[in-house]
């Protein structure tokens, strides 16, 4: 059933953009209309805007009975979506199955009856650009007859169950913004060269950066090391400092996972 199904990305970023082989884990949940699994065997579809599937199909109970879903990875290699609709990097990944149209069951006999309302599902497409909407000639559909991706056929019964899931292709090089900068702390957004997430795992290190002849030692307090959670977007992050004074700076370095590439940018406080 299409309330059923769900789709988990393991990383929601990975070091793709510039570099080929980067990888994250996709899964494909199913169940039927009362939470019960799926038969093994059941064959799951995978398409995506960028890089490559491996495989494009998984069946659920592979490596364990009755499981009710199943894995694949994504791949980053060409094509990387450049469009700024809405930003580069941002690659869409759906995944379906054969399945049935959500309903109704006001009597509860497990049947849909005339009369029991029914979620009518047009075809599954894949959402590349992200509008909610299908583009014709744009994006990807399932090709399948008596339905189009702007409308189901007034009729319930079977449809491909679906479900769409954004992964970023990063740049491996960062850009750090400060959004705060005094004495007492400073605060920045670190995100890719598109604007979205850095790597998922990426390491922020704060250092702070004695110049000034105050006799006291600056210092990172608190917040002097952050790790890029599983996030499509840019990361705030802020760092208390300790006896520092105009003049002293701080040292933000951004580490990627995969190909150790630091992005580095000093902050002179005031």
């Amino acid at each position: 059933a299409q309330a059923r199904a769900s789709l988990a990305i393991e990383k929601f970023a990975i070091e793709g953009f510039n570099v080929d082989g980067d990888e994250s884990t996709v899964t494909m949940s199913l169940a039927d209309r009362q939470g019960n699994p799926v038969p093994d065997g059941t064959a799951v579809n995978f398409v995506t805007e960028g890089g490559v599937m491996i495989p494009p199909v998984c069946t659920t109970g592979t490596g364990a009975a009755g499981n009710s879903q199943c894995t694949v990875k994504i791949r980053s290699q060409n094509p990387r979506p450049q469009t700024l609709t809405p930003r580069a990097g941002r690659v869409s990944i759906l995944g379906y199955a054969a399945g049935e149209e959500d309903f109704n069951d006001r009597n509860f006999n497990n049947v849909h009856d005339a009369g029991e309302t029914f979620t009518d599902l047009g075809t599954a497409f894949r959402d590349d650009n992200e509008n909610n909407a299908f583009d014709n000639g744009a994006e990807f559909s399932v090709p399948r007859t008596g339905t189009t991706p702007a409308s189901g056929d007034g009729v319930w019964g079977a449809t491909d169950v679906r479900q769409q899931h954004i992964i970023i292709f990063a740049t491996s090089a960062a850009v750090i913004t400060p959004t705060t900068i005094a004495t007492a702390s400073v605060s920045f957004i670190v995100a890719d060269g598109n604007g979205n997430s850095m790597p998922t795992g990426s390491v922020i290190t704060v250092t702070a950066v004695d110049q000034t002849a105050n006799s006291l030692s600056c210092g990172v307090v608190a917040g002097g090391t952050a790790v890029i959670p599983n996030t499509l977007d840019p990361f705030p992050w802020a760092a208390s400092l300790k006896d520092c004074a105009a003049g002293d700076s701080v040292v933000i370095e951004v580490k990627t996972p995969k190909t150790n590439t630091v992005t580095s940018r000093t902050v002179p406080l005031s």
